[in-house]
């Protein structure tokens, strides 16, 4: 799934990255802390909407992996 969602980073930031881990989810979205062989940097990855309960915070991991899905080229089921 880390993986997948590193798709919806700016180019720059993908570009020589090794590592992507989460290090935060809240209610406004998910940061990826990403590792290249001479930086590290976090990236937040904002929600569509505001979560403020599980099922809108499951709902919104969804918007996000299937829009990684679509800048990926991959089959929303993937």
């Amino acid at each position: 799934m880390i993986e997948l969602l590193t798709q919806l980073m700016p180019p720059e930031r993908r570009h020589g990255a090794q590592t992507a881990q989460p290090v935060r989810l809240d209610r406004l979205g998910i940061v990826l802390r990403v590792e290249s062989s001479s930086a590290e940097h976090d990236v937040r990855l904002n929600f569509p909407t505001l979560a403020e309960t599980l099922e809108q915070l499951d709902a919104c991991l969804d918007v996000l992996l299937a829009r990684a899905r679509a800048v990926g080229g991959l089959p929303a089921d993937a």
